[in-house]
């Protein structure tokens, strides 16, 4: 067990040290928040310490400097419209695709649980469209990257950064080379815990008495700047009900529900380990304001020469504008979320009371995130994003945060 993390904090669950055991002595072990932490089988470990090495906590991987930036939007106006931001990620994958490459992302499975899968053709990768507020699953997936690598073919895969660097750490010590490989991550506020969304989900059904059957976590109905949770139980859009109260998405956005090392993340910078980095670019309406039409702008970190090839891949798929770091900027960027006070009475709560309970009380928001809900969209139309962004910094996150 010393070879793996010891606390909670340090560990991102990534699975990579799951993924190298050669001996199957690690398993992931879910506690009471929900999330998935490595328990070792003493009896089965060899002491080989692949473990250690493969952690992104222990073995940070290496941070790529020449960086290039950018604001960027596809062409296909329906593209942009079933996207989060402005439909980057549907271009690259295009571009992988069409090569007969594939496609790693992560979806919902039948019953609405987040999990990394597979795609071989565009109807597949399709589910992976749209943010997923929920730390996925996956099991498995690092394995499947390695064997389609050995088998020749083209891999893009996106993850969170965590989940990068850990397949990244995984890749290196299989000795596989990554010619063939473009990894992507996105600018992340957080990883969510699972068993807290599929409590909702099924607090969702049992109110409605019937199937969820469909949920989008920023649907762009209302415009970009201002999106909201759709959702659709028996052919019923509920998403009005469900957009300022008693909200999975508010609760999220309150942080109480982060994992643990989400508070200390060392991928919250502009150090990335990926080819490129995906995000909004909340500060468009400063920075370009004619790109602007309200229906989503991704921001792009191109990060190594492997990223830049496919940004290039796929120029006749987007309108592309270059900027600087400064134009890029977002808070988590900068710091990770705050851990709130109250965290470890919302725990204890949850595990106290039905989550009909648990999302009448908490499912509202806190003061702070509510500040940020309303104010955001505001301060963005106005070209202010990167001053609020950095008046809260100064008000609420330790100053021990670079």
């Amino acid at each position: 067990m010393e070879k793996l993390v010891t606390q909670k904090k340090d560990c991102y669950g990534c699975t990579a040290c799951v993924s190298i055991c050669p001996k199957d002595a690690i398993k992931m072990v879910q506690d009471m928040e929900g999330f998935y932490y490595p328990s070792i089988d003493k009896d089965k470990c060899v002491d080989c310490g692949l473990c250690h090495k493969v952690c992104p906590h222990y073995q940070q991987p290496f941070f790529h400097q020449e960086q290039s930036f950018g604001a960027a939007k596809h062409k296909e106006q329906t593209i942009v419209a079933n996207s989060s931001s402005g439909g980057i990620f549907t271009a690259l994958s295009d571009a992988i695709l069409k090569m007969q490459g594939i496609v790693y992302g992560c979806c919902f499975d039948d019953c609405f649980r987040v999990v990394h899968r597979r795609a071989v053709n565009a109807q597949e990768r399709d589910s992976f469209l749209g943010s997923k507020y929920v730390q996925s699953n996956v099991t498995g997936i690092f394995e499947a990257v390695a064997k389609d690598l050995l088998a020749g073919l083209l891999v893009m895969f996106v993850g969170s950064p965590c989940q990068v660097a850990g397949l990244k750490n995984y890749i290196n010590i299989k000795h596989i080379r990554t010619e063939q490989l473009l990894l992507c991550d996105f600018i992340c506020h957080g990883a969510s815990s699972p068993a807290a969304w599929e409590a909702y989900v099924k607090y969702l059904e049992d109110s409605h008495k019937c199937k969820l059957e469909k949920y989008h976590f920023r649907n762009k109905k209302d415009g970009w700047h201002n999106p909201y949770p759709l959702i659709v139980l028996d052919g019923k859009d509920y998403s009005l009900r469900y957009r300022y109260q008693e909200s999975y998405f508010l609760l999220y956005r309150s942080c109480m529900i982060n994992r643990p090392s989400c508070y200390a993340c060392q991928f919250t910078s502009y150090n990335r380990c990926s080819d490129i980095t995906l995000g909004d670019f909340w500060n468009i309406r400063k920075f370009a304001p004619q790109m602007d039409d309200n229906t989503g702008v991704s921001e792009l970190l191109i990060n190594t020469e492997t990223g830049r090839k496919w940004v290039e891949e796929c120029k006749d798929a987007i309108s592309l504008m270059e900027c600087t770091k400064q134009d890029v900027w977002q808070p988590h960027l900068k710091y990770p979320n705050e851990i709130p006070k109250n965290r470890s009475k919302f725990w204890e709560y949850y595990q106290n009371h039905s989550f009909a309970e648990v999302i009448s009380k908490y499912g509202r928001g806190s003061f702070i995130s509510k500040c940020k809900q309303h104010l955001t969209p505001i301060l963005t139309n106005l070209g202010l994003y990167t001053f609020a962004g950095k008046v809260y910094q100064y008000l609420f996150v330790r100053k021990g945060h670079n």
